[in-house]
């Protein structure tokens, strides 16, 4: 019996893992509908002239998720060392007095050691007046190395504020991800 729930389980977690179709696009189904305003999402992709993104992934995101898990993946493009902010792609990011510094190599200890060009995710509070609070900075610059495509891209944790199914594009963080046929859209349990 053990062996058929664990065959079973296996079932569904790849089931829950693949790839799903993007809604309104040849050849795939509806998963975008269940995408619903106020539901966590992970979404991936490269920034846009018109500063929309054009996504190549979106995860659906499941279980306990709080309101400090949001997050930003991307190019740092800008640090003002006198407000004590920094932009990561378009979003301006405040830290916390007490910022957490999280660096493989231990060479990313405080705000002096941030400079443009490095790839950063922050982990924080998207605020209400469209602000992101960071409270731990981790430094993905050694990933790029291993995939360049990442100093491009942009990612970001968070509740989707709006879904449009027609025109395949859901917002988050005031940022329009744009969906096309070669986007990749999973649920998965975090």
């Amino acid at each position: 019996m053990n062996a058929v729930r664990c065959i079973l389980g296996i079932f569904i977690v790849g089931l829950v893992m693949s790839p799903q179709p993007v809604a309104g696009v040849p050849g795939t189904g509806t998963l975008l509908s269940t995408v619903k305003v106020g539901r966590w999402v992970q979404l991936e992709g490269t920034l846009q002239r018109d500063q929309t993104v054009l996504c190549s992934e979106v995860k659906i995101l499941t279980g306990d998720l709080l309101n400090d898990d949001w997050s930003i993946r991307g190019p740092l493009r800008a640090v003002d060392s006198k407000s004590h902010r920094l932009t990561i792609e378009r979003f301006a990011v405040s830290l916390a007095d007490d910022v957490e510094y999280d660096d493989p190599t231990g060479a990313m200890k405080k705000f002096a050691d941030l400079k443009p060009g490095m790839i950063l995710e922050v982990e924080g509070t998207y605020l209400k007046d469209k602000s992101f609070f960071a409270k731990q900075i981790e430094d993905k610059s050694a990933r790029a190395k291993t995939k360049p495509a990442l100093l491009n891209k942009i990612q970001i944790v968070a509740k989707a504020e709006r879904v449009d199914t027609d025109r395949r594009a859901i917002t988050a963080m005031g940022t329009t991800f744009v969906l096309n046929d070669r986007t990749q859209i999973k649920s998965v349990i975090k």
